[in-house]
C-alpha cells in the first residue's frame, strides 16, 4: 500500500516532505470544510479523497488516488444537499426528512447515468469511467482523468483570450464525433460549457462534469445548477423540450467563446433583446460558413436551430451556401 501521507491532496501526486507540491505549486491543505468528504477519507475499500475540484446541486468532485491501480483519478460523489446531509461520521450520507423517495430516484438517475457512461469508454472525447459503486448510503463514480487543466483555464491563459478558427477546428471536431455517439446512446449532457472540457497531457480536449437531468433546469428537484451563456432557453422553462439540440447550443457557445473571447449573452436575455454579435476584427478573420454555423447553432427558438451533431459538423466542415442576412447582428 502506498504511504499516502506523502501525496499532495490538491494533484494527487507524491510530494514527499515537500510542503509545496513540486508538481502543482500548491501548499498542502490542513482540512477540508463539512459537509464534504474529509481530506484522506477511504471510499470503496480503494479510493482515498483529496481536495475538492467542483460541487453542485447533485454533488461534488473530488481529486482522489485509486490504491488498487496505483494512479490518481478523479471521483463524483452523488450528495444533493437539498435532499440528504452528511452523517456524523462524516462519510456516509441520508435523506433528509420526507426526501426519502426523490434522493432515491436522483441517485437511481446517478447510477442508470454514470454505468451508460462506462459502457461508452473508448470514444475519443469522453472521459474515461472506471467504477460506480455503492458505499455509505450514496453512490460514487470514478474516471481516470485529471481535471487540473480545463478549456477556461487554457483560454484564460491565453495573451488575447481566444483561439483562432483552426486551433479550434483541431481541438473541437473530435468531440462532435463523441457527442454524436452519446446521443445516439441516450445522454443528452445539458450543461456543456468551457469548464467541462479538460485538457489531455496530449493536448486533445475531453467532455466531463455529466450531471442527471434535474440539477440541469430551473425546475428539478435539487438546486440547479446552469450556465450562464452556456444554456439555451428551454432549461429555464418548467415544461422545456429538451432534446439534442439543447447541447448544440451550449457546444456553439463554447465554441463562440472560444473564438471570440466573451461569453454569450445569456439566452433569457437574448429572447427579449438580441444584441449578442461578434466584433467586426475577428469575425474578419473567420469563415463565413462558421459564422453561419455559430448563428444556426445558437438560435434562441429550438425550432429554428440546428437540430443535431450530424448537421452541425456539416455547417463547419466545409463552406455551406452563402451567410444568411442574420449573419449582419453578429458582424
Amino acid at each position: 500500500m502506498e504511504d499516502l501521507t506523502r501525496f499532495c491532496f490538491h494533484c494527487m501526486e507524491l510530494k514527499g516532505e515537500h510542503r509545496v507540491c513540486p508538481h502543482c505549486g500548491k501548499a498542502e491543505t490542513p482540512k477540508q470544510l463539512y459537509p464534504l468528504l474529509p481530506l484522506g477519507s477511504y471510499v470503496g475499500g480503494r479510493y482515498y479523497i483529496g481536495k475538492a475540484i467542483r460541487q453542485n446541486g447533485e454533488g461534488v468532485t473530488y481529486a482522489a488516488y485509486d490504491n488498487k491501480e496505483f494512479h490518481r483519478c478523479t471521483i463524483r460523489e452523488f450528495f444533493p444537499q437539498a435532499l440528504s446531509a452528511r452523517d456524523p461520521d462524516m462519510v456516509s450520507v441520508f435523506p433528509a426528512s420526507g426526501s426519502l423517495q426523490a434522493f432515491s430516484e436522483c441517485r437511481d438517475s446517478f447510477n442508470e447515468m454514470w454505468k451508460k457512461l462506462m459502457r461508452l469508454r473508448g470514444l475519443t472525447a469522453l472521459i474515461t469511467v472506471t467504477d460506480v459503486f455503492a458505499a455509505g448510503n450514496t453512490s460514487y463514480a470514478v474516471y481516470t482523468e485529471s481535471e487540473e487543466d480545463t478549456l477556461r483555464d487554457r483560454l484564460l491563459s491565453t495573451p488575447q483570450g481566444y483561439l483562432d478558427w483552426q486551433q479550434a477546428r483541431i481541438l473541437f471536431m473530435p468531440v462532435l464525433s463523441t457527442l454524436g455517439t452519446l446521443h445516439t446512446s441516450g445522454v443528452i449532457h445539458k450543461g456543456i460549457n468551457p469548464e467541462a472540457f479538460i485538457f489531455t497531457e496530449d493536448g486533445r480536449l475531453k467532455l466531463t462534469d455529466f450531471c442527471i437531468p434535474q440539477v440541469r433546469t430551473a425546475y428539478g428537484d435539487l438546486d440547479s445548477d446552469i450556465h450562464e451563456g452556456y444554456a439555451p432557453l428551454e432549461v429555464y422553462s418548467e415544461d422545456g423540450n429538451i432534446g439534442t439540440w439543447t447541447d448544440i447550443y451550449s457546444f456553439t457557445g463554447v465554441l463562440y467563446r472560444t473564438l471570440v473571447g466573451t461569453t454569450p449573452i445569456s439566452a433569457p436575455v437574448r429572447a427579449q433583446n438580441d444584441q449578442m454579435m461578434i466584433p467586426a476584427p475577428i469575425a474578419e478573420k473567420l469563415p463565413p460558413y462558421v459564422i453561419n454555423a455559430l448563428i444556426n447553432g445558437m438560435q434562441i427558438d429550438p425550432k429554428d436551430r440546428t437540430r443535431n451533431v450530424e448537421q452541425l459538423r456539416s455547417n463547419l466542415s466545409a463552406s455551406p451556401r452563402a451567410v444568411s442576412a442574420s449573419a449582419s447582428v453578429y458582424r
